[in-house]
């Protein structure tokens, strides 16, 4: 089944070694969980390509992220036939490989609208505000409650407005409580949150508790079901997907069908993972289905809501 995922690191991969020979092929890599001879094996209509401030803890670096992004662009660019970079639901080719860049720390930004629209320009589509460091738009998420209820900085509130305005999407996830909810009374459009799971079925703050859930569905926003062990369950060295059915069934019942869909976290995640890599997407769908979810609600989750979410955010 074709499907959207939300959320992968793959680029970053690439790019920090991008001097290594096996890291200029990304048709077949074996130590990738996503490669182009994967996506293609697992039926991928669109990947979201994440690009990460690889600096947070000293310097955000805006030239890098700039660096970091066209190089995404030149290595994607080398299998035209295959995969084709889009900045709009509108330009999905259905027999090829679509790719979405995004950014998953906007530290870089450090407080000017101007780059945001440079990176805009460059086709960046969904942008997150925070990785696990404070930065010029918020809090992340943290295990101090104190720290967690901080919600977003002037410039967070700024951004948001003009993310809505061009017709990037807000990305959520890592953000602190206080900053979702910022992000919710400011905004005029859904928002995303990519790669997190449900807090009530695995305690961890990098997932939504009922409530965010909920806001997040009356938003018309989506949740991406991520892979990564320690947000699925108390086993922190391995995915199930049993897991992340489980997550998908508590999710749904708290925000409605329209609320979900995939954000794997594929190639930021470690352990032993039932769920390898983008060749096997089809094993959630075949597990959704034995669990009595029909093909038109899978195809929601895999695909339909993100499509729907991201053409409202862009204005189609």
């Amino acid at each position: 089944m074709k499907y959207m995922d939300m959320h992968c690191d793959t680029m970053g991969l690439f790019y920090m070694e991008r001097d290594k020979e096996e890291k200029t092929n990304f048709y077949e890599n074996e130590k990738t969980h996503i490669s182009l001879k994967k996506l293609i094996e697992g039926e991928c209509l669109v990947q979201f390509f994440a690009h990460f401030d690889m600096f947070p803890m000293t310097n955000y670096d805006y030239d890098n992220m700039k660096n970091y992004i066209s190089h995404t662009k030149a290595l994607l660019g080398q299998y035209p036939d295959e995969i084709k970079i889009i900045t709009s639901m509108n330009d999905i080719d259905p027999n090829k490989v679509n790719a979405l860049l995004t950014i998953e720390d906007s530290g870089s930004m450090n407080g000017s609208l101007e780059r945001i629209k440079e990176v805009y320009d460059m086709g960046i589509r969904v942008m997150g505000f925070t990785w696990n460091f404070e930065n010029t738009l918020g809090f992340p998420q943290s295990t101090d409650p104190e720290a967690m209820a901080k919600g977003l900085k002037p410039f967070g509130f700024e951004a948001v407005e003009y993310m809505n305005e061009l017709g990037i999407a807000i990305d959520v996830s890592h953000l602190s409580d206080g900053g979702f909810y910022d992000i919710a009374k400011t905004t005029k459009k859904p928002f995303l949150a990519t790669h997190s799971n449900s807090r009530t079925v695995t305690n961890h703050t990098r997932n939504l508790t009922d409530d965010m859930i909920k806001v997040l569905a009356d938003k018309g926003g989506v949740t991406g079901i991520n892979f990564c062990p320690p947000f699925l369950s108390e086993n922190d060295k391995a995915n199930f997907v049993a897991d992340m059915v489980k997550h998908i069934d508590y999710i749904v019942n708290v925000g409605g069908i329209d609320v979900m869909g995939l954000g794997s976290d594929f190639d930021g995640i470690g352990g032993e993972l039932e769920l390898k890599g983008a060749h096997e997407m089809g094993k959630l769908a075949l597990a959704l289905n034995k669990a009595g979810y029909s093909d038109d609600k899978i195809e929601k989750i895999f695909y339909g809501n993100v499509e729907r979410a991201m053409r409202e955010i862009m204005g189609e």
